[in-house]
Parts: C-alpha cells; structure tokens; sequence
C-alpha cells in the first residue's frame, strides 16, 4: 500500500525559464514544469504516493534554481503541508484539520 497525498495548491515562481534545468536532473520525484511566465507547475497528476524525502530534495533543487514560493500538501488523514521556498531555506509547516464539536448550521 502506501500513504498518497494531494498538491492543493502552487505558487512558486523561476526567475528565468528553467525548464531545460529541470529536464537534466535525472531523479526528480515531481514532473515540474516552467511556465511562459516562469512560473512552477507540474506536469502530470497531483494526486502521489508520499516520499518526503524525494518531495524535499526535489524543493531544496528548485530552490537551488532561485524558485521562490510556497507549495500546499493534503494527507490521507486530514494533514496538510506547507512548504515555503525562500531566501534562507525550505521551510515545511505541518497542520491538521479538525473540526467542531458542534455544528456550524443545521438545516432541516
């Protein structure tokens, strides 16, 4: 089996067009993809089995590339990710999301 999560959210953004960059590194975990516009895409299903470590080498490489932004991340149980790419590092936040105890509305 396997814990498989979902990319919610990119917003990621190249200086330049680094789409040949990408195309050279031989064991991205990701299919990235580089926009006109230098922004971060990917190309290919959001929807994965979960390797962090691949998912960080692969966010540490764009940051390397100058790719600056953050990329969401939902779990099989309620987690989400955030991992932001700036200046100084990847940084990843973890959340969960609950819910009340009691209802929000009730509809009858």
């Amino acid at each position: 089996m396997g814990y498989y999560c979902t990319i919610e959210h990119i917003d990621l953004k190249a200086p330049v067009r680094i789409d040949n960059l990408i195309q050279k590194r031989e064991n991205n975990y990701i299919d990235w993809v580089c926009l006109d516009d230098f922004t971060i895409d990917v190309d290919g299903d959001r929807y994965f089995k979960f390797h962090e470590d691949d998912l960080v080498a692969d966010l540490k490489f764009l940051r390397s590339l100058g790719v600056r932004g953050e990329i969401e991340f939902s779990g099989e149980q309620s987690e989400w990710w955030k991992y932001i790419l700036d200046e100084e590092a990847v940084k990843d936040f973890a959340g969960y999301i609950t819910f009340e105890d009691n209802p929000t509305n009730i509809y009858k």
